[in-house]
């Protein structure tokens, strides 16, 4: 037998599988160990994560223990109060520090200026720290004391009248004066400290009695723009009351009369606004601007004239507001509902108030003095009427000129006296209205 026929027998008993791994085996092998070197990275980085987030943790608990610390070693605790955002860095991590504050009564109840009804017991004082790279899934690091005064905040003879002043947004205000004045019973109020960042004061071992408690601070207004408001209090011994203030920087407001008219209209010599916000209504005679209101979050609507809220129609007029008037047809034209616009101005801040009015158009002047009188609403106008009509003088008027006279909407007569002949010839709406013989209407609508 020859040697290659040797050969040629030896590899016909060769196994198949000692021929070596196909593309195939050589790729699942490759992405099995991918995936087995994806899961060792991905459990490295979330232990990376987990160690560096407990080393945080750690210099969280650190600063809250210093920050409880700190608060502990103030003596009074009046003087503790809240401190949001406070930063800190430490290595590469900012921490964001804040402290809340709020004092607890006998009867368990909490707040940041305390409550009445019930015997100030401590205040409670709480941290909570975190930063940029916190886990989601857990919680920041907080540290929680009580504070109770050294002496007794409610003597068993005496009173406590805490006194808590907010802003629009709720916050208290600080700096703000506070006095309190016996008007029965009673006695005399030593000084209050002004208000504190929280916006709280307190008067301690008061003598009980009924007080006047009076808030100040030069720019501010209340909801009931008063620039010194007050409120009575009555105190009992053992106990505390608490006097609440609603006051802010007032917002400047630009009076813009007859705002929907593009030319000049003259006011009448005296006109009654009403200032319109969700604390109520401000009735005003004066025209002068800007005009200092509180800055109510709901912003202001202005309406010029004698107005009424219909929920009150015994007096006055709904006709003057330009949202009671409905929408409907006058001479065949639709009208769309009237809109009474509001605007609101931050604290501090300015703005223009927009207080739409009705124009008559008086040309051909024969007096200085023109004389606008309400009337009863023609029908068909959609005017909803007035239960008080109401005349108008503009003085200071040029004979033989055109004048414009802005008036509050409604439906009127022009003359030259209060008793004269009403002007119709040279009379017209320059705004939207209708003229109805003598009477002119003065609508506050626009075509739909």
């Amino acid at each position: 037998m020859s040697i290659k026929r040797f050969r040629e027998r030896l590899d016909l008993g060769r196994d198949v599988d000692d021929a070596g791994l196909g593309i195939t085996e050589v790729i699942v092998a490759l992405m099995v160990f991918t995936l087995v070197i994806l899961g060792l990275a991905y459990s490295l980085v979330t232990m990376t994560k987990l160690v560096a987030d407990d080393r945080n943790r750690e210099v969280a608990a650190g600063l809250a223990s210093q920050e409880i610390d700190e608060v502990r070693a103030v003596g009074d605790a009046f003087k503790v109060q809240a401190a949001p955002n406070q930063t800190q860095t430490i290595g590469s991590t900012t921490y964001t520090i804040s402290r809340t504050t709020a004092w607890v009564n006998t009867d368990g109840s909490s707040a940041t200026c305390g409550g009445a009804g019930g015997n100030l017991q401590y205040k409670r004082v709480s941290v909570e720290v975190t930063w940029a790279s916190m886990l989601t899934l857990k919680t920041a690091v907080r540290s929680d004391t009580i504070l109770a005064p050294a002496t007794r905040i409610n003597d068993p003879s005496y009173g406590t009248i805490l006194v808590s002043v907010t802003g629009a947004d709720g916050t208290g205000r600080a700096g703000v004066a506070v006095t309190a004045t016996a008007t029965s019973g009673g006695a005399a109020v030593g000084s209050i400290p002004s208000t504190d960042s929280d916006g709280c004061t307190y008067a301690l071992k008061v003598t009980p009695g009924t007080y006047k408690v009076s808030a100040n601070k030069s720019g501010y207004v209340d909801i009931t723009q008063s620039t010194a408001p007050s409120t009575s209090v009555t105190v009992a011994a053992g106990s505390s009351q608490t006097a609440s203030f609603s006051y802010d920087l007032a917002a400047k407001y630009s009076l813009a009369y007859a705002s929907n008219y593009a030319g000049t209209a003259k006011l009448p010599d005296s006109l009654t606004t009403n200032f319109i916000s969700s604390d109520g209504t401000l009735v005003l005679t004066t025209k002068t601007s800007p005009l200092s209101l509180y800055p109510s979050t709901q912003g202001y609507a202005a309406v010029a004239g004698h107005y009424v809220s219909t929920s009150t129609i015994t007096s006055g007029c709904l006709s003057v507001d330009p949202a009671t008037w409905a929408a409907g047809a006058v001479n065949g034209v639709s009208m769309a509902d009237g809109q009474r616009p509001a605007v609101g101005v931050a604290a501090g801040g300015a703005g223009t108030l927009p207080i739409p009015m009705g124009v008559i158009q008086v040309s051909s002047l024969t007096a200085t003095t023109i004389y606008v009188r309400g009337v009863a609403a023609p029908a068909g106008t959609g005017d909803p009427g007035c239960v008080e009509l109401t005349n108008y003088t503009f003085s200071g008027l040029t004979i033989g000129t055109t004048a414009y006279l802005a008036a509050p909407f409604g439906s009127w007569i022009v003359s030259t006296s209060l008793t004269g002949a009403a002007m119709s010839s040279n009379v017209a709406p320059a705004t939207t209205g209708e003229m109805t013989g003598t009477t002119v209407t003065l609508d506050p609508r626009m075509p739909s």
